[in-house]
């Protein structure tokens, strides 16, 4: 989990708080908005490029970064 990027890492804790705080459907939607807001920070790309070209990522660490 620590070489995980810490913006998903960070907002996954965040659906995890919210799932054990509000009720279903708001904890659903809560957490489908969290996933979408990750699609525009750069680690959303960085994973998977990393990945096919075999590399440790490059997490971008800041938490308003967007491409």
């Amino acid at each position: 989990m620590c070489s995980n990027s810490p913006q998903a890492m960070a907002l996954t804790k965040r659906a995890i708080w919210g799932a054990t705080e509000l009720a279903d459907p708001a904890a659903a939607v809560m957490g489908w908005e969290l996933l979408k807001s990750q699609w525009a920070h750069p680690d959303f790309e960085e994973g998977p490029k990393a990945f096919t070209e075999k590399r440790a990522p490059r997490w971008n660490p800041d938490p308003n970064a967007r491409r």
